[in-house]
């Protein structure tokens, strides 16, 4: 079974990785003719191939000192491999390969090698088959064998160890993915973004379609219940109508009845052929057929003429506008974009104020203001907008939507931003000498107003105690004072900025008390004695 070993140089280019001793042992190489890597004066001359020499040796120390088992056996203990198939990836004793690598094909041409405790599969030299590849040739950028460095097409060529090349190209393929996966992040970002937008689509979709059997219903309804009402309008008119009309007819109709009857007669004294009694009743005759015409006259002229008209013939409908109207319904018309009047757009520190166009159609604007991530939003119907306590300093973005049962208009934008806030302290108040005066337990001090001042911190002492108070006034009263007694004033402006750098003073002192009698009323009202004097009640 050990011929099989002649068959090692017929494997192909990816196999299992060969064990030191093999490395060590002279192979024909097909591309060159050479025999081994000393008869070609390599010597291990590179640093990568001494390491690799190096590696190879003392690994092959390694495992030759150290007998395998048979991984086949069932025998205890088990007997000692002395090949493994790199095929099958098992290691054999003499028996067990001997029962499963028969000396015929398929078996025959499988590679057997030392055993190995470890077995994987490696990557054989393209240009020495018989020779895994250790090195990168770093010019051709492929790996080679340690035999390449001398021989064939990659001599004398840069070479670099595998795990250096591995572990950058990995570093750079790893950078690759990253960048990939942050791609596809971000396009799988933009699916969801653009499917929430297709729900917001289809439910929009939805709340339209509502509206619009909604509105249409609605007026059909308004149409139902013209309808009807004309309906109705027509049927009280043709009753008034056919009223008035039925007594006109009463009225003409017993008028024919009677003309009627006055004709008959009339006709019957005709029929008279007795000339005495026809002249006799001729002047009768003549006065009732007169008097039925004249009657009949009377009543055609109060009650019926040829003109008579119905309340009726005034109705009509004509409703091809309206026809009009419904062939040409369709969806509402978004209101134009607001224009943005920008001379007209200022803001302070603390305010913004924007001013736009009015927009026909539009029946409220929604105005918004965002600084950051920070928005705000306000609805309105006039057509200018403005924001306090904003930040100063700060550039903020306002947008105008015009809005209408319709819908909305795309938004117009402008940006400002609002006047930094500067660090400017009040000026020191002037007191004013003249217009401050004390008496006895009172005083009072006055100033000049300080440009840009909110309010004036003042405070008065007497030793060590010192009072102070807060007001916007420019002028400040004190009382209940100690008659007598020198006290020192400070003014202090202040603003949002702080309080002005120093102080203004002055020093007021109120008037002595002065014990006076009235001899007339003192001995009623004082009791003197050697320890006090106070006044009787």
């Amino acid at each position: 079974m050990e011929g099989n070993n002649e068959t090692e140089g017929d494997s192909g280019s990816v196999t299992s990785e060969p064990g030191p001793e093999d490395m060590t042992t002279s192979s024909p190489c097909p591309s060159d003719g050479q025999d081994s890597i000393e008869e070609l004066g390599v010597n291990c001359q590179s640093p990568v191939m001494e390491n690799k020499c190096k590696e190879s040796t003392s690994n092959g120390v390694e495992e030759q000192s150290q007998p395998l088992p048979c991984q086949l056996c069932e025998e205890d203990p088990t007997r000692i491999a002395v090949k493994t198939c790199t095929v099958c990836t098992v290691r054999y004793c003499e028996q067990c390969l001997a029962l499963t690598h028969p000396p015929r094909p398929p078996f025959s041409e499988h590679k057997l090698i030392n055993p190995r405790a470890s077995f994987k599969k490696t990557v054989m030299c393209t240009d020495h088959p018989t020779k895994p590849v250790e090195m990168y040739c770093v010019q051709d950028q492929t790996p080679v064998c340690l035999l390449c460095e001398k021989v064939g097409r990659h001599k004398q060529h840069n070479m670099a160890a595998l795990e250096e090349v591995f572990s950058q190209r990995r570093a750079e393929l790893q950078a690759g993915v990253d960048r990939l996966g942050a791609r596809v992040a971000q396009e799988e970002e933009k699916v969801r973004g653009l499917e929430e937008r297709q729900e917001q689509m289809m439910a929009s979709a939805d709340n339209v379609k509502t509206e619009i059997d909604k509105e249409c219903e609605s007026l059909m309804d308004v149409i139902r219940h013209r309808s009807s009402e004309m309906h109705c309008k027509l049927e009280l008119t043709k009753q008034q109508d056919n009223m008035n009309l039925q007594k006109v007819i009463e009225h003409a109709t017993d008028g024919v009845q009677k003309a009627q009857a006055a004709l008959l007669y009339s006709l019957e004294v005709l029929k008279e052929t007795d000339h005495v009694s026809l002249l006799l009743a001729e002047q009768s005759l003549k006065a009732k057929i007169e008097g039925t015409i004249e009657t009949l006259d009377k009543n055609c002229d109060d009650n019926y003429d040829d003109n008579l008209t119905c309340s009726i013939d005034k109705l009509s409908i004509d409703l091809t506008q309206k026809k009009e109207e419904l062939v040409t319904l369709d969806f509402g018309k978004h209101p134009d974009t607001p224009v943005i009047i920008d001379k007209q757009c200022s803001s302070t520190m603390e305010e913004a104020r924007i001013k736009w166009k009015p927009v026909e159609g539009a029946s409220e604007y929604e105005v918004s203001y965002s600084v950051g991530a920070i928005r705000t939003v306000s609805t309105l119907k006039e057509c200018s907008y403005i924001v306090t306590n904003l930040t100063p300093g700060m550039k903020y973005r306002f947008e105008v939507t015009a809005k209408n049962k319709a819908g909305r208009s795309c938004p117009s934008a402008i940006e400002m931003a609002t006047t930094p806030f500067k660090f400017m302290l009040p000026d020191t108040p002037v007191i004013i000498d003249k217009q401050c005066s004390s008496t006895m337990e009172e005083a009072r001090i006055n100033w000049k107003p300080v440009k840009g001042a909110c309010e004036y911190n003042v405070s008065y002492s007497v030793g060590n105690i010192r009072t102070v108070s807060t007001l916007k006034e420019c002028s400040y009263t004190v009382a209940n004072l100690t008659p007598g007694t020198k006290y020192r004033f400070e003014v202090t402006a202040k603003n949002k900025a702080g309080r002005s750098a120093s102080p203004s003073s002055i020093e007021l002192t109120t008037t002595p008390f002065k014990f006076q009698l009235d001899p007339n009323t003192a001995s009623k009202h004082l009791l003197i004695s050697e320890e006090n004097t106070h006044v009787r009640n």
